[in-house]
This record gives C-alpha cells, structure tokens and sequence, in this order.
C-alpha cells in the first residue's frame, strides 16, 4: 500500500486569521481525520516575531511598535501626555483626553455607544488597558500610570478603536480613574460615617441611589475618608428636596480633626450666598461670598470646589446642562492636607457622582497624534505543523477563517516533512513558481491526484 504523509507549510499574507486545518482520507495509520487546530502553539514551527498561534487563531502580527494591542482593533491613536508643571504628575492622576470621538463616529470609526473606545497603556512589555470614564464626545478620563517629572511627556498610552463587533463593555471602575470616588450605585454606603447627631443615608430617585443628609443642623453630618492629598479638585451633584431642618447645603474636604475647606449654599428659596468656609474642629466661618439668587427646591446642581496651594475656587452650575451660575475665590493658607468628604449643613438634601481627583497647575495637556493603523509583514511567512498524518489515499481537506480574516492562505505539502511539493497548474513536483502554493479550495481537488 502506497503511504501519503500529510505535511504542510502555510504562508499567510495580509491579515490572516486561521482558526482550524482538516484532512480527511483512508487511513494508513492514526485516525482517518486529522484535525490541526491552532490552539496549542508548541505544536507549530514559525516565526513568532511575524505570526501569533493564540486563542485558538494562528495569524499575521502587526509590525507595529509598540506592539499592537488588539487585531480586533482597527485604529490607534498615541496620546503625550505632558506634565507642564515644575512639580512632579504622580501616578494616580486623573488625566482628560479630548479626542473628538464624533467625528470618529461620522467616519464610520467608532460604534454609537462607544463600546470600542478603549485606553491602553504600553507599560514597556505588556499592553494593559485601562478603566476609563466616558464622559461626553470630547471627554474621556483614566489614571496615570507612571509618575512623569516636572515639564516632561510619556507616549505610552493609546486610545484604540474600530471594532464594531465589540460585545464586552469597557472596563470602567471609577475608583481606578478618580482619586476618590462615588455614586452609591452599589447601594453600599458602609464606608460613610455619621458624626455629632447627623445622619447621612442611601435613598433613592427614580431608582438611582444618592445618598441624603437628613439630620441634624450644621456642624453635625457624616464623612467618607480616602488617601491623603493636598491639592484637589471636587465636583458633584446635589439637591434640596426640602426645608425640614436648617436652610444651609455645606459641604467640606478636611482632615481628622475636621479641620479644612468647603462651599456653602445658604438658601434654595430665597436670596442668599454662595461661600467658601474655612472649618476648625467641624466649626465654619465664612472666608469668601457672592451673592445668588434663583435656585430652586427639587432641582440637581453641579458644585466644583478646588484647591491649589492656598488658592480656592468654588463654582455652582446648572444640570445638565452645565451653565454656570455662580463662582467666588479667595486664598487662604491655614490647612494644607486633607483626608475626607464631610457633609455638614441642615436638611434634607440629596447628593450624588463626588469625584476627588489630584490637582495641579497648569494642569497635564494631552496630545493625540496621528491615526494608525496595523502594519502586517508583507513576506508571506510561513508556519509549519510539527506533526504530519499517514494516509492510504487522501480525498477532502478544508480549512476554516477566523472572524476578521482580509488575507488569504496557500499552501505547500510535503510527504516527509524535509522536501517541499509545488503545484505547477498540472501536476505535483518540485518546481517552484511565482504562485507555487495552492488555496485551500485547489488543496481538496489536487490532494487525491498526488503521487510521491
């Protein structure tokens, strides 16, 4: 009985995903069927700078550097940060990106729900892709992850994007974008803390969680602490939702002892202030005040308050719309480091999305460069599985394309592994040609004509 064996080298071209190869014959010896799939790669020999066996896809590696981080992924863009301060940007930074994902998504580039816009950070071997929080077209944020010196860059990170066939959401942990941050959309308001009488609990509207401050009058409320700092900024939401107790919104970033700053809306109803208020063992004394007048009952506002080295700056804005409506500033240097959100005031009042991220000025500029795109080898590399398979006669072979497959596959065979077959358009020799390697669909029909 004359003996075929079945050995292959595959060159791919263009991007290539391959998923399995399968011959089927009458049987020398072994099984009849002799599948290769490509999810073991010690079982191939090939050229691991220019093709991956991974995940159960053999495919092209972009050429790309760093290293591509996934070929799902059509585009990339390179975003330099700069820290244009003369103090050091520590890791842990919030850090804002503008890139105009509209215009992505006119282009045909990014889906509607942003699914396929992800951050990644090239950390000098491994790419790792970063929670983010996506907060408007132009706006997205993730944290530092290297410390960059005073009025130096890092490229290291990239915004990927163009899979539309994206199915897994975004990694979006907020505390790992934001130095501190909540929502209660956990409905866990463990780590708050009541002092004095007060009393800040979860509640809910419309089904989202907030947490309301509901007793007792200023000083007394209740805390959540997080990792010290000095400079910071702190945005949120709130509302009053009534007049049961005092008429006062006050609100704080202090230390233990309750030392610290905070903003101060005296009135929903009425004419009144908005003030920054210096606090001393929970006490407040007003430092700085703008008239206001307008606000409402039932109605969120945007607070911001922020600090840097002694100077304040505290703003209210309409939600969501995000006018603003008041501001007022003023500098004062007693109390440098901070460790806790307080809610002070009267009651009832709702709030809700506090933020805390590390402040500085200027503040880190990022710049995006040019759209990129994979770049595969050109060469046709090969990939060779290490194990061949005896047949009597071979009668049917098939191969099956990955997903995102825009290549093609050819192939060359050998029936001891060492001397290499081609096809020159009428028979089997050893003849090499411009195009020597046959498709997969001409493998099936010249396989049974083969003699060695």
């Amino acid at each position: 009985m004359e003996v075929k064996r079945l050995s292959l080298i595959l060159a791919v071209a263009a991007l290539v995903s391959l998923m399995v190869l399968l011959a089927t014959g009458t049987k020398a010896q072994g099984d009849p069927t002799k599948i290769w799939p490509f999810t073991a790669p010690g079982n191939y020999t090939y050229n691991s700078t220019a093709i991956e066996v991974t995940g159960g896809y053999a495919q092209l590696k972009p050429l790309n550097s760093p290293a591509w981080w996934d070929t799902n992924y059509s585009y990339r863009e390179r975003l330099m940060i700069t820290n244009n301060s003369t103090s050091p940007l520590v890791a842990g930074h919030s850090i804002k990106t503008t890139v105009d994902t509209a215009a992505l998504e006119t282009g045909g580039k990014v889906r509607s729900d942003r699914r396929d816009w992800r951050i990644v950070y090239w950390n000098g071997s491994t790419n790792v892709e970063l929670d983010r929080h996506y907060a408007g077209t132009a706006e997205t944020w993730f944290a530092l992850q290297a410390d960059i010196q005073a009025n130096s860059s890092d490229g290291n990170y990239y915004a990927y994007y163009g899979y539309s066939g994206e199915t897994a959401d975004p990694p979006s942990n907020q505390i790992n974008v934001w130095h501190f941050w909540d929502d209660f959309s956990d409905g866990d308001i463990s780590d708050w803390i009541n002092y004095g009488s007060g009393a800040v609990v979860l509640d809910a509207e419309d089904g989202n969680y907030v947490l309301k401050k509901t007793a007792n009058n200023d000083p007394n409320g209740g805390y959540v602490t997080f990792t010290t700092l000095s400079d910071y900024e702190l945005t949120f939401l709130t509302d009053r939702i009534n007049t049961s107790g005092g008429s006062q919104n006050r609100y704080g970033i202090e230390d233990s002892d309750l030392n610290g700053y905070g903003l101060q809306i005296t009135t929903f109803t009425d004419s009144g202030q908005l003030g920054i208020e210096r606090r001393a063992a929970g006490s407040g004394t007003t430092i700085a005040s703008v008239p206001i007048t307008g606000l409402g009952l039932n109605t969120w506002y945007r607070a911001l308050f922020r600090r840097h080295e002694g100077d304040f700056y505290c703003a209210i804005y309409s939600y969501p719309v995000n006018e603003l409506l008041y501001e007022v500033s003023v500098s004062n240097a007693t109390y440098t480091s901070f460790d806790r959100f307080v809610v002070h005031g009267g009651y009832e009042y709702w709030i809700d999305d506090i933020r805390v991220r590390r402040y500085i000025e200027p503040e880190p500029s990022v710049t995006a460069g040019a759209e990129e795109t994979a770049a595969y080898p050109t060469d046709a590399p090969t990939l060779q599985p290490t194990t061949g398979q005896d047949y009597a006669a071979i009668y049917s072979f098939a191969q099956t394309l990955g997903p995102k497959n825009e290549g093609e596959v050819r192939y060359q065979i050998s029936n001891d592994g060492i001397s290499w077959y081609y096809y020159d358009g009428s028979s089997w020799g050893w003849r090499p040609m411009v195009r020597p390697i046959p498709l997969a669909r001409s493998m099936a029909m010249l396989l049974p004509s083969m003699t060695m």
